[in-house]
């Protein structure tokens, strides 16, 4: 092992964990990291089942947003939050292209199905510009004009203006839904697609995490200016995967690369289990799973959010969203059109979200991952309700006869709830009176801060307050 000073310990299998210590790897810092025997990269990771790798949803890489972030800003100036990472989006790039080299692809553009019609996603990108594609002017004169009264009240921007910012963690995303666009925008294009993700749909939902959902909070301008033909801003977001493997493949490429590097040790230690301070000084106490135990100055804790309470003691439960997908094989006779990803707002259609599984897939066929809705917890009508919806959507042939390669219903994530936030402050308190001198990062750091792109820069941070603080 190099470095010349005591390793740094790093534990967690989560991506904030993975990217801590390759970056510290990569500063020349030896590096301790303890794993769990099986979860590593979190969700983030496809499954493997009966030899098959497929991945968990729509699994996308995102490396750029409409406004060029420019150059990042010093690392130690990083809060956690749903957006924390977007000035950093350069060193996002730097890492994601680093491990995926000529394998990145950017992916066809996703696509939204209202009644039938497919229109430019506005679910991922915001990009209303299609509304005119999918909704007759019978159903826009009426949404404009509620459009137009709420950007009357709420001004161009609602609550994305900087003083009006708390009221979005205060609110719950129908609330702000409703406020910024009307009803009749609200109802027919948002609350179908939240009531098929979650229990009681956008009003289950803080309005600051809608994006826990995958769904888009509008400005009462563009709203507007969507309804009246009037749009004067189309955002451009590209989405990226890595050819034959998917987001998988780069958490694979990370745990290869901390493998193979001289200053990393790895060790399977399985789930942490206890974590002690000691008065006075910055040594933590660590116990795991296999019965393994050690000390260690100022580690790295990127556990989840149970794992990391339950290992300091700290009482703290959290409602789940039960997510249930199902893997398909179809003949690529059988598709007739499949974008990226396409969403499904039909109530009456029990798919919530398409996508093609990267991970793998066999010659002559396509692997589709269907996303359905929450309701449906009934293994025995997982295919039929995944290909009725398929054929209706205009993504299979009438008359296609899928195979399914697996389905699974579990507890997904957080609810992004005010309950469940309420419950992680709370024991987010209790963990910060314990004084332990180590640094959370990943699902425990703070509430709604775990995406992928999140945790590359909580990881950043996180190492290079190791080397410099």
């Amino acid at each position: 092992m190099t470095g010349g000073s005591e390793p740094v310990v790093v534990v967690g299998g989560s991506i904030a964990a993975l990217v801590a210590a390759d970056r510290l790897a990569a500063d020349g810092r030896s590096v301790v990291l303890h794993l769990p025997e099986r979860g590593v990269g979190g969700g983030f990771t496809a499954l493997e089942i009966g030899g098959r790798r497929l991945d968990l949803g729509a699994r996308l890489i995102e490396l750029s947003y409409d406004d060029d972030a420019g150059e990042p800003p010093p690392l130690d100036a990083y809060r956690p939050g749903p957006h924390g990472h977007r000035p950093y989006l350069a060193l996002i790039d730097d890492l994601v292209r680093g491990l995926a080299g000529p394998d990145l692809v950017e992916l066809d553009a996703p696509q939204v199905s209202v009644d039938g019609r497919r229109c430019s996603d506005y679910v991922l990108s915001g990009d209303l510009s299609g509304l005119v594609d999918v909704l007759d002017a019978d159903e826009l004169t009426p949404m404009a004009a509620e459009a137009a009264a709420r950007l009357e009240i709420e001004g161009p921007h609602g609550v994305f203006e900087p003083a009006r910012a708390a009221e979005r963690w205060e609110r719950d995303f129908d609330d702000v839904g409703r406020s910024h666009t009307g009803d009749a925008f609200h109802d027919r294009l948002i609350d179908p697609l939240a009531r098929k993700v979650i229990p009681g749909g956008s009003t289950a939902v803080i309005a600051g995490l809608h994006r826990k959902i995958w769904l888009p909070l509008f400005h009462p301008v563009t709203a507007w200016e969507a309804c009246t033909g009037q749009l004067s801003y189309r955002p451009q977001r590209a989405m990226y995967s890595l050819a034959g493997g998917g987001m998988g493949e780069v958490v694979a490429r990370l745990i290869d690369r901390l493998t193979a590097a001289p200053e990393v040790t790895i060790e399977r230690s399985g789930a942490l289990r206890a974590i002690t301070g000691r008065s006075g000084s910055t040594v933590v106490d660590l116990a795991f799973e296999d019965g393994t135990a050690c000390s260690a100055t100022r580690p790295i804790i990127g556990v989840g959010s149970d794992e990391l309470f339950a290992a300091t003691d700290v009482d703290f439960a959290s409602t789940r969203v039960v997510a249930t997908m199902v893997w398909l094989d179809v003949a690529d006779a059988e598709i007739v059109d499949l974008p990226s990803v396409l969403f499904a707002t039909e109530p009456e259609l029990e798919l919530f979200r398409v996508t093609e599984n990267q991970a793998d897939s066999r010659p002559g066929f396509r692997t589709l991952c269907c996303e359905l809705d929450q309701s449906c917890e009934d293994p025995a009508r997982w295919l039929g309700a995944a290909t009725t919806s398929l054929v209706a959507l205009g993504v299979l042939h009438p008359g296609a006869v899928p195979t399914q390669v697996a389905g699974a219903c579990r507890p997904a994530y957080a609810a992004p709830s005010f309950a469940n936030r309420a419950a992680f402050e709370q024991a987010r308190v209790q963990l910060d009176a314990l004084s332990l001198g180590s640094i959370v990062v990943g699902p425990g750091s703070t509430f709604g801060a775990d995406t992928f792109n999140e945790q590359v820069i909580q990881g950043l941070a996180s190492a290079a307050a190791r080397v410099h603080g």
